[in-house]
């Protein structure tokens, strides 16, 4: 009894697609050479993806948004993993230094003017206060810097230690809030982010008991240094 072996069908006929495929691929490098054949490929594949985008534009805005929205839910996710930790930062530095107030304002681009140049706003966004002192982190929303000649003088020194009498010479009216607010001493500081200033750190007295400016200036940059990490989402 003898055995026959046959190829099935469907197998020959699938090989036989295959060796067609590869004399037309090499007819085709033959022809034109391979660097050609890549050239021709890649314009094919651009074409196509112009295509799409032309006839559903959609499927771009789409992808941005949640590129977007993936970016913004990230930052949520660091300001909230990262609020606890300014805020201690602030506790230690009023107790180091024995202020009435330590507080940060964040910078912020509240809108534009007619050539697109950015107005540039500050916002009392983290604080703490000594038992008895009265917060003042709402009552410090969307202020605009240029409406202040102290920020210009705080932008240029970095640092600024000094009584509501010395910040009059420079603002009048930013002097007299922080005199009603009942401040008699403050110590400021410019935060930086990677490119820009990214905020102030503040430190306030209401009486006159208050180390000296080197002291205050030391503490501020300790303290400053972490904070200004954590604002900028660099942890």
């Amino acid at each position: 009894m003898s055995v026959i072996n046959e190829t099935p069908q469907a197998e020959v006929q699938d090989s036989g697609k295959v060796i067609g495929w590869l004399d037309k691929l090499l007819a085709l490098e033959q022809r034109y050479g391979v660097a050609k054949i890549l050239v021709g490929i890649i314009m094919l594949f651009f074409m196509i993806t112009l295509t799409t985008v032309a006839f559903n534009p959609t499927i771009i805005v789409n992808a941005i948004e949640k590129v977007q929205q993936k970016a913004h839910n990230e930052g949520m996710q660091k300001r909230l993993a990262a609020d606890p930790i300014i805020r201690s930062n602030l506790a230690e530095l009023r107790l180091a230094l024995g202020a009435s107030r330590t507080f940060v304002l964040e910078t912020h681009n509240g809108g534009t003017n007619l050539t697109n140049l950015p107005f540039l706003y500050i916002d009392m966004t983290y604080e703490d206060s000594e038992p008895g002192t009265l917060p003042l982190e709402t009552d410090y929303k969307n202020f605009r810097l240029s409406r202040y000649p102290f920020s210009s003088e705080l932008y240029s020194c970095h640092f600024w230690f000094g009584s509501v009498e010395q910040m009059e010479t420079i603002d009048k009216e930013l002097s007299y809030r922080m005199y009603t607010d009942g401040t008699k001493y403050m110590g400021l500081m410019v935060l930086y982010g990677a490119y820009n200033p990214c905020g102030v750190l503040g430190v306030i007295y209401c009486n006159e008991n208050h180390p000296n400016a080197e002291v205050i200036n030391i503490e501020l940059q300790k303290h400053g240094a972490r904070i200004a990490t954590l604002l900028n989402n660099e942890r």
